[in-house]
């Protein structure tokens, strides 16, 4: 499986029009989820300042959770250890484990599912999106996305269990 998706990653790399594709869709991803965010957000501002701050931090946990992760593990990126890239498609070493974007996506989308069911089931159809996108441009391998993934949706829903208790 490791061989396909190097030969996938090669072909993504070598084909401006699927590098540039996946590079929109890992970008469009992130866009709708930051607008689930605002959305969010403006939507609970009319409902408490409180509700509104918690769901906030619910959503912050996870990236510092996996800021910290990634400081500590400073796992290197599918670019640095495959040999194909003579140019990088980030300039950055290590940092790779888990993926941020992936525990953002995840968290967001678990938080919007316990508001709107259709809008959350969206967000992690393009939660996974960003990941797949991720993978194969050679960002993360797939075990980053999935960490990330994970992380961000235990810690979106036990976040919104607990909010549901105390709100």
């Amino acid at each position: 499986m490791a061989e396909k998706l190097n030969a996938l990653r090669r072909a993504a790399y070598n084909d401006r029009r699927l590098s540039d594709a996946l590079h929109v869709g890992s970008v469009f991803s992130a866009c709708v989820a930051a607008y689930a965010v605002v959305w969010l957000l403006l939507t609970e501002l009319s409902v408490s300042a409180e509700y509104t701050v918690a769901l906030a931090v619910v959503m912050a946990v996870p990236f510092l959770i996996v800021t910290v992760v990634r400081a500590l593990i400073n796992a290197p990126r599918p670019y640095e250890v495959l040999d194909f890239y003579e140019i990088k498609p980030k300039n950055k070493k290590g940092h790779s484990f888990p993926s941020r974007h992936a525990a953002s996506a995840f968290v967001i989308a678990a938080v919007v599912i316990f508001h709107s069911l259709w809008f959350g089931i969206l967000l992690f159809a393009l939660g996974i999106l960003l990941c797949v996108c991720r993978v194969i441009l050679g960002i993360h391998f797939v075990r980053d996305v999935l960490a990330g993934a994970l992380t961000g949706l235990i810690s979106g829903i036990a976040g919104m269990l607990i909010l549901r208790g105390i709100f």
